[in-house]
């Protein structure tokens, strides 16, 4: 027989981002925040460890779920929260998931994004090559 602890560290394992585990957040950033919050706190009263004997499953369970409420807060505050990525960029370095399109910036089109699945980000990509150096520099001055 399956407990219930088991079948949420099953759910957790499976999740291939906040949105499976949490569900759909709607209204304003503080409205999301709210319903995350009571997500959250419904899924940890089932994996809680003093309500599983102290668990090393259970304990997992809650390191990773606070983990993904993190991540989930994090892309609500970004307004990511979510939102399907319509492309994927592979760099030596990292991974960007194309979020939705902005308004250009000078030389180079805009993109909300998020890089290596977590962090939100814009990624600016040159219209032409030889604008590269440029958006190289610039990227140079930013960090």
């Amino acid at each position: 027989m399956t407990t219930e602890l088991e079948k949420l560290s099953e759910r957790i394992a499976r999740a291939r981002g906040p949105e499976d585990l949490f569900g759909p957040l709607h209204g304003s950033m503080d409205d999301q925040l709210v319903a995350l919050r009571r997500a959250f706190h419904a899924l940890c009263r089932t994996a809680h460890p003093d309500a599983n004997g102290s668990s090393p499953t259970a304990t997992d369970a809650i390191r990773r779920l606070t983990e993904m409420r993190d991540r989930a807060a994090g892309a609500v505050r970004a307004g990511t929260y979510g939102k399907t990525p319509s492309a994927t960029l592979h760099t030596r370095r990292h991974t960007y998931a194309v979020l939705e399109s902005m308004e250009p910036i000078g030389i180079a089109d805009a993109f909300r994004c998020l890089v290596d699945d977590a962090t939100p980000g814009l990624l600016t990509i040159a219209r032409t090559p030889a604008d590269n150096d440029l958006l190289r520099a610039e990227a140079g001055t930013l960090r």
